[in-house]
C-alpha cells in the first residue's frame, strides 16, 4: 500500500459516544488502515452532540496515528429546543442535521490542503450521507459507502417527508458511490432487488467483527452474587428487538417455579429503553429476575461479557438480513449463547457455520424461548469450541477495505 494514499473517513459515531457500539467499526478501520501506511483523516461531530458519552472511551484513541477533526453540531431535541419544543424541519434528515454545513465546509477545506484519494462514508446516520453526497459532488473524490444498516426498510415504511428524504438520499448515494460495502448477505440481497444493475458492479461484503487487541489484558469479571447470569450487553430498541416474548417466558418459568431470583439473573445492560422495560417486568412480577444496569466503559463491558454464564442476542424477524455487531465479540469471548432470532436469519446461519454452543428461538416465540432457557439451565457441560474465527478480526477486515480503496483510487 502506498504511503501517499490518503483517506477521508466520515463517521458520526466515534469516541467518546457511549450510546452505540457502531463507533467500533469506524474506529477499528481507522486503526488498522493507519497500520497499513495510509494517511487517515476522520471527520466526525463535536462530542457534546452525543446524548450519552463515556470519557473513558477516549482511551480507545490511544496509539492511533490519525488526524481527527470534529465539525460543530447539535442534537435538535436537546440543544436546539425551547421548553422541549423545536421546529420539525430541524430533524430532517435526522436530529443532528445541524452539523451538515460545518462538516461540508471542513471536509472541503481539508481536501484543499491534503488532496484525498478516497472518501469513506458510513451510515447511520442520514446526515452523514448528505454530507458525503455534497463533498463527493464538489470534489469528485472516489467514494466508498459503508451501509451498516439499510437506509430505509420496507417493513417499517411510511409515506412521510422524512422517509421521502431518506429514499432520495439513498438513490443519490447509490448512484454516486464507487463501491458500496454491506455488513450481511441478506442486506446485499435486499439492495440487489432495489438497484440490480448498480449493486452488481459496486457491492462488497465486509462483516462486522472483533479486535483481538481489545481482549488483551482483559480480566474476565462479572458480578454474580452466587447467581447464574444471562447477559445482553447493549441497545434493545423495541421496534426491532422487542423482548416482550422473552419477558413472558421468564414470567411463566417463575410461576411454575422453574427459576428463582436467588439463583438466576437476566441482566440487560444499557438497553437505552430502561424505563419502558422496567414497567413491563414490574407488571409481570419478574423485576427480581430481570435487571437493567446502565452503560459502562467498553473494556469493562468486555470483561463482563467474558465472565457471564450465557450471552443473549435479540433480533426481530424484520431484521433477518442483519447481523448484530455484538455477535462477533460474543463469539470471541467464547461463552455460550442464547440467540433470540429467526431460524433462517443471517445471524443464525452464521452461527451454524462457526459455533456449536448456542441455542436459538425466534424472538416472538414464548414457548421456544422458555424451553431453551430451561435447556440451558439444566445442562452444565457447555464448553467452547476452539474454532477459527480469525476472518472476523478487524485487522483482516481492514485489509479488505484497504484493497477496495486502492482499487478505486488508482483508476
Amino acid at each position: 500500500m502506498s504511503k501517499n494514499l490518503k483517506a477521508l473517513m466520515l463517521s458520526f459515531h466515534f469516541p467518546p459516544i457511549a450510546s452505540s457500539s457502531g463507533f467500533l467499526r469506524s474506529l477499528k478501520f481507522t486503526k488498522y488502515l493507519v497500520q497499513q501506511n495510509m494517511h487517515v483523516t476522520v471527520l466526525t461531530i463535536t462530542a457534546n452532540a452525543y446524548e450519552h458519552q463515556n470519557q473513558k472511551n477516549y482511551q480507545l484513541l490511544n496509539g492511533i496515528d490519525a488526524d481527527i477533526h470534529r465539525a460543530l453540531g447539535f442534537d435538535a431535541s436537546r440543544q436546539l429546543s425551547i421548553k422541549g419544543k423545536y421546529i420539525s424541519a430541524m430533524t430532517w434528515p435526522d436530529k443532528w442535521s445541524s452539523w451538515s454545513p460545518f462538516a461540508i465546509v471542513k471536509a472541503l477545506w481539508l481536501n484543499l490542503t491534503r488532496k484525498y484519494d478516497v472518501l469513506w462514508v458510513t451510515f447511520p446516520i442520514p446526515s452523514a450521507l448528505l454530507i458525503g453526497l455534497v463533498v463527493k459532488k464538489i470534489t469528485r473524490i472516489p467514494m466508498i459507502l459503508d451501509l451498516r444498516d439499510p437506509v430505509w426498510e420496507e417493513e417499517t415504511w411510511a409515506e412521510t417527508t422524512r422517509n421521502r428524504i431518506l429514499k432520495w438520499l439513498e438513490v443519490k448515494m447509490m448512484e454516486q458511490a464507487d463501491k458500496v460495502i454491506f455488513t450481511s448477505p441478506g442486506t446485499i440481497e435486499k439492495y440487489r432487488l432495489r438497484y440490480p444493475q448498480l449493486i452488481a458492479q459496486k457491492a462488497h461484503l465486509i462483516l462486522n467483527g472483533y479486535d483481538e487487541d481489545d481482549f488483551k489484558d482483559i480480566v474476565p469479571r462479572c458480578e454474580k452474587n452466587g447467581k447464574k447470569v444471562f447477559l445482553h450487553s447493549g441497545l434493545i430498541p423495541p421496534y426491532e428487538r422487542d423482548p416482550s416474548a422473552f419477558f413472558q417466558a421468564i414470567s411463566r418459568l417463575k410461576r411454575n417455579r422453574r427459576i428463582d431470583a436467588s439463583q438466576v439473573e437476566f441482566r440487560l445492560r444499557a438497553t437505552g429503553h430502561e424505563n419502558l422495560y422496567k414497567d413491563r417486568v414490574k407488571e409481570l412480577d419478574i423485576d427480581d429476575l430481570v435487571t437493567f444496569p446502565g452503560p459502562i466503559a467498553y473494556h469493562d463491558a468486555l470483561a463482563e461479557i467474558m465472565d457471564a454464564d450465557v450471552l443473549m442476542i435479540f433480533q426481530d424477524r424484520t431484521c433477518d438480513w442483519q447481523i448484530p455487531a455484538k455477535l462477533f465479540e460474543y463469539m470471541r469471548a467464547k461463552r455460550p449463547m442464547l440467540v433470540w432470532a429467526s431460524d433462517g436469519s443471517d445471524t443464525t446461519n452464521l452461527l451454524k457455520a462457526y459455533d456449536d454452543y448456542h441455542l436459538t428461538a425466534p424472538l416472538d416465540d414464548t414457548d421456544r424461548i422458555e424451553s431453551q432457557i430451561c435447556r440451558f439451565i439444566e445442562r452444565d457441560d457447555w464448553t467452547p469450541r476452539e474454532g477459527d474465527i480469525s476472518l472476523f478480526s478487524r485487522k483482516a477486515q481492514a485489509k479488505e477495505l484497504a484493497d477496495i480503496m486502492k482499487s478505486i483510487s488508482s483508476r
